[in-house]
C-alpha cells in the first residue's frame, strides 16, 4: 500500500485535491492511504513519530515558508520519498529539480497533469501490476506479463506471455483507464496490445509473439501507427523481465 501525504495550507484545495487523487487511484485499483497536513510542523511531527510516506504533494508557497527550502531540509535529513510540488506559480519549477522532485503541478491542477504525475510515480515504484476484482476474488497480474487484452460479449480475456489466459466480466474502456498509456495501445475497439510484444505492424494487422495477429480498424490505423512509432523512438519503457 502506498502512503501519500498532501501538505498544503489551503484547506479547500486539500479537500478537492484529495478527492480527485482518490478517484484516480481507485480506478487504477491501487492500494493507498492519503494523509492531509495543513502546515509543515504537523507533517514534521508525523515524520518524527516514525510515520512513513512514499509520495508527498508539497505546496511551494506554504504559509510563510518556501516549500522547496523545506524539501531541501528533508532531503538533508535523509528522507527519500518522492515529492511532487503543487503551486500557483511557475517561477520555482527550475529550483524544484535541486531536491530531485518527481513533478511540478501548477494550480488549478489539470486532471491530465495529475494523472501523468501519478503514472510517473507508479512507474518509478515499479507498481507494474494491475489488481482486478473478479467473481473468484482479487486477481493481480504483472503488466509486463500481459501480451494483449480482448473483449467478447462483455467478457475480458487477458492473454499472458506464459500462454495462460485470465477471463472475467468487464469493459475494455474500464481496462484502458487502469493501464499506462505508455505501455498499451488500442488499435481496435475490441483489443488492447502491449507495445513490447509487437513484432510487426501493417494495415493487415499487428503481429505479436507466438504469431498472434491483432486486427487494426481502418479509422484507428493512422493514430495507432503514429503512437507505435512514437513508442519506438522513446525506447523500452516496461521491458518484460
Amino acid at each position: 500500500m502506498y502512503r501519500i501525504a498532501l501538505c498544503d495550507d489551503d484547506r479547500e484545495f486539500c479537500s478537492s485535491f484529495e478527492n480527485r487523487l482518490k478517484d484516480i487511484l481507485d480506478k487504477r485499483m491501487v492500494e493507498y492511504a492519503v494523509f492531509v497536513f495543513c502546515d509543515t510542523p504537523s507533517f514534521l511531527r508525523a515524520l518524527n513519530n516514525g510515520e512513513r510516506y512514499d509520495l508527498v504533494f508539497l505546496d511551494v508557497l506554504i504559509a510563510d515558508q518556501n516549500g522547496i527550502d523545506f524539501a531541501r531540509s528533508l532531503r538533508a535529513r535523509g528522507y527519500s520519498f518522492d515529492i511532487i510540488f503543487v503551486t500557483t506559480s511557475k517561477d520555482y519549477a527550475v529550483d524544484s529539480f535541486d531536491v530531485d522532485s518527481l513533478y511540478y503541478l501548477v494550480k488549478p491542477v489539470a486532471t491530465d497533469k495529475l494523472k501523468s504525475s501519478l503514472e510517473r510515480f507508479l512507474k518509478k515504484k515499479n507498481a507494474g501490476s494491475i489488481r482486478l476484482d473478479t467473481p473468484e476474488g482479487y486477481l493481480n497480474i504483472r503488466l509486463a506479463d500481459i501480451v494483449y487484452i480482448e473483449i467478447n460479449n462483455h467478457t475480458i480475456s487477458i492473454h499472458k506471455a506464459d500462454g495462460g489466459t485470465e477471463t472475467f466480466r468487464g469493459t475494455l474502456e474500464d481496462m484502458e483507464t487502469r493501464l499506462p498509456l505508455s505501455m498499451f495501445l488500442r488499435p481496435h475497439r475490441g483489443y488492447l496490445v502491449n507495445y513490447e510484444y509487437i513484432n510487426g505492424f501493417s494495415r493487415n494487422g499487428i503481429k505479436l509473439t507466438r504469431d498472434t495477429v491483432i486486427p487494426v480498424s481502418r479509422k484507428r490505423y493512422n493514430e495507432a501507427f503514429g503512437k507505435f512509432m512514437e513508442y519506438l523512438s522513446k525506447g523500452d519503457i516496461y521491458p518484460p523481465t
